[in-house]
């Protein structure tokens, strides 16, 4: 297939370098973020080619120690290496391997619940199948290994929706006390989840859907005012455990930046309007928009501006940013059916995941290819890991066409909307078509409102069709073989 994931490709991944080198300074010095010279000691460890499965395989502290710290000024997601720190003191040593296994190992407790709550509700069928589709997902083991980036985090936050959907809509003896711990439990995986990846708030909505649903559900017999209180503590449950763990994080980073600087600052996280130019391009054929750095930095320059990027804790230069969005709002205001048509593409391109639709064995190609130059880079993100359509473990890997998970999904959506329309009409998918729209929305917010660039995170949408898949065959399943059920 192509890919490349060989351990001496991985380990000179900038991501993992730091993410190591920030957990490394929180687990000896008790600091972070700090960065060092510690790159060449774990580049020697690793040239030993261990396979990547002896994660817990670590380097003693003792290396380390030696070396002067010095604090480190890039701010992306600064959960991860704060999470390999504590493992790292868990562990008394560095883990060099660690990092391609962490979202593997929230995978497997996630799942773990998923499963648990399948067979509270007698669904084992649909759990199987299910452990079946994702287990051969070879876009979801690559993903999850965080080899390229850290959409890892962003995955998962979507898979944690679904056992608080399944408690939701097929656990029939629900108790107050039963919804508060499984929101509870929600809360903090989707808060670990947005400290390692910031695009996992689009999560944050689906989570929000359920709770009203739960929260309609439960108060049927209970006063108006009870029932406000509940939903306030509901929303209270779900944002709390993230203001507290970002809020420990920045007083750590400020503690220790203000030792090595007069003027300690967090800075910004990410260059949002650069995010924002660069996507444009994924569907602009009008301005002067493109998926290139390099042509938002030209265009930057050509408007007047004069400075460079600095490394410093201001982080991304104000001037630079203030540029684009003025840029994009003008753009947007000028002719607002160009942003509104750019918005049309993007959802339906994640919709049907339109480049995913060539079938090799059937039309000789495995992507749709970009025709335009300011879009072509999408397709190298098409290739980074295995697509969503890809099934099997390297080099046992085989692509099948996505209309296999399509046609299944859209029954369910055609079921449930007739449904609507013709009462008379059974509809045998309600649950299940609940379950399709909280993750389907969650999941659509990042690729239709920011971009469909970041092709690994776009393809995030299938989850969507995995699920519809899985609910189908398990549905049939029920049908033709435990009637009785």
């Amino acid at each position: 297939m192509g890919y490349n994931t060989s351990t001496q490709k991985l380990v000179f991944h900038g991501r993992y370098m730091d993410d190591v080198c920030k957990g490394i300074g929180l687990a000896i010095h008790d600091e972070y973020p700090l960065r060092s010279k510690w790159d060449p000691i774990l580049t020697k460890t690793l040239k030993q080619e261990l396979p990547l499965i002896h994660f817990l395989e670590t380097i003693k502290f003792n290396s380390f120690k030696n070396i002067p710290p010095q604090p480190f000024f890039r701010f992306d997601d600064m959960g991860r290496g704060y999470i390999l720190g504590i493992l790292f003191n868990l562990l008394q040593g560095v883990s060099p391997y660690l990092i391609f296994w962490l979202g593997l190992l929230f995978f497997i407790m996630i799942f773990f619940w998923i499963s648990l709550e399948y067979f509270l509700c007698d669904l084992w069928v649909y759990n199987y199948v299910l452990c079946f589709t994702f287990g051969f997902s070879s876009y979801l083991y690559s993903i999850l290994s965080l080899t390229y980036s850290a959409s890892g985090f962003y995955i998962l936050s979507f898979l944690s929706l679904l056992p608080i959907c399944i408690y939701t809509v097929f656990n029939r003896n629900k108790t107050i006390i039963g919804c508060f711990i499984r929101i509870t439990i929600t809360s903090i995986i989707l808060s670990i989840c947005l400290i390692c990846r910031s695009s996992s708030i689009a999560a944050y909505i689906g989570v929000g859907i359920v709770i009203l649903k739960l929260s309609k559900d439960m108060t049927t017999s209970v006063k108006v005012k009870n029932k406000l209180w509940i939903l306030f503590l509901s929303f209270l449950i779900l944002i709390m455990p993230y203001i507290i763990l970002h809020q420990h994080i920045n007083n750590k980073i400020m503690h220790t930046l203000s030792k090595y600087s007069s003027n300690p600052s967090l800075g910004n996280h990410h260059p949002f309007w650069h995010i924002i130019w660069t996507g444009l391009g994924d569907f602009d054929k009008k301005n002067h928009y493109a998926v290139n750095d390099h042509m938002a930095v030209d265009f930057a320059k050509s408007k007047g501006w004069t400075t460079e990027f600095s490394n410093a804790a201001e982080g991304i230069d104000k001037q630079y940013e203030h540029i684009l969005k003025t840029s994009i709002i003008n753009d947007i205001l000028n002719d607002p059916f160009w942003y509104l048509g750019i918005l049309r593409k993007r959802f339906f391109s994640t919709l049907f995941q339109l480049k995913l639709y060539p079938w090799k064995f059937r039309d000789g190609i495995f992507l749709k290819s970009e025709e335009s130059n300011r879009s072509n880079a999408i397709d190298f993100y098409y290739m980074l890991i295995p697509r969503a359509d890809n099934f099997g473990i390297n080099p046992y890997m085989m692509e099948l066409p996505i209309e296999l998970f399509i046609f299944p999904t859209w029954i369910i959506i055609l079921v449930s909307f007739f449904s609507v329309i013709n009462k008379s009409f059974v509809n045998i998918f309600q649950q299940e078509f609940f379950i399709l729209f909280v993750v389907g929305v969650s999941s659509m917010i990042l690729p239709v409102c920011v971009t469909t660039v970041a092709g690994i995170e776009t393809q995030g949408f299938f989850i969507f069709y995995y699920l519809g898949f899985s609910f189908f065959i398990g549905k049939l399943i029920i049908y033709k073989f435990l009637k009785t059920k």
